[in-house]
């Protein structure tokens, strides 16, 4: 359920913050229990955020913020399958938040359907606010059951310091991704998320590691 939330600016200090403060001062609270990434639903009992159905959520569009169990932002990468959030096909930040910096981005948001990473997509506005929190400007999803879904996680207001890249990786050991390790057909991997093949790879630094190699 939404809860409707204003705050009364005072001070600007320039017409480039006001552009972006905008969706920082007034959004509405968003604080469904169901769309968490954990909340798993059925057939019969789920929710979709598309108007005009009995399992309609009632969302309507504008600027969110969401708070409460569920979490306090949307996930960017698919949830693990069908029926997570409280609906059939969940929906997910395709692409990093921003930060206070950035202003208002648009991003992407996939469903994903039957193990499909991003079986459907759409765009829609994100700002981070200088209270350490995002806002995202909803709209109805496509079709049903399609539900914006949330998770608990850092809130990067701030640009990250950068890092170099031989001081910060992750080690990656599959063993399957050796130049000589043979698959076929029916048991193939990618590291492309919008598959129901996906590897689980995620961009980032890494150094391959173990039996496969330590080099491309």
């Amino acid at each position: 359920m939404a809860t409707y939330y204003r705050v009364t600016s005072f001070l600007l200090s320039s017409l480039f913050v006001a552009a972006y403060a905008a969706p920082c001062d007034e959004y509405a609270e968003l604080n469904d229990a169901w769309r968490s990434v954990n909340y798993i639903t059925n057939h019969t009992s789920r929710l979709c955020d598309h108007p005009g159905l009995s399992f309609s959520s009632g969302l309507v569009p504008g600027w969110y913020r969401f708070i409460g169990e569920a979490g306090n932002r949307m996930p960017t990468v698919p949830p693990e399958s069908d029926y997570h959030c409280g609906t059939h096909a969940p929906v997910w930040l395709n692409g990093p938040h921003p930060t206070v910096a950035d202003g208002v981005v648009n991003r992407e948001v996939c469903a994903s359907l039957n193990e499909y990473g991003c079986w459907r997509s759409w765009n829609i506005e994100v700002a981070a606010c200088a209270g350490g929190f995002y806002v995202y400007h909803l709209i109805y999803t496509p079709a049903c059951s399609f539900a914006y879904c949330v998770e608990n996680g850092n809130v990067m207001t701030t640009p990250q310091t950068t890092t170099a890249p031989c001081d910060e990786y992750a080690e990656l050991n599959d063993a399957w991704r050796s130049v000589n390790y043979i698959t076929n057909h029916t048991s193939r991997l990618c590291d492309n998320p919008y598959y129901p093949n996906y590897s689980g790879l995620i961009p980032g630094w890494y150094r391959f590691t173990g039996e496969a190699g330590d080099r491309m």
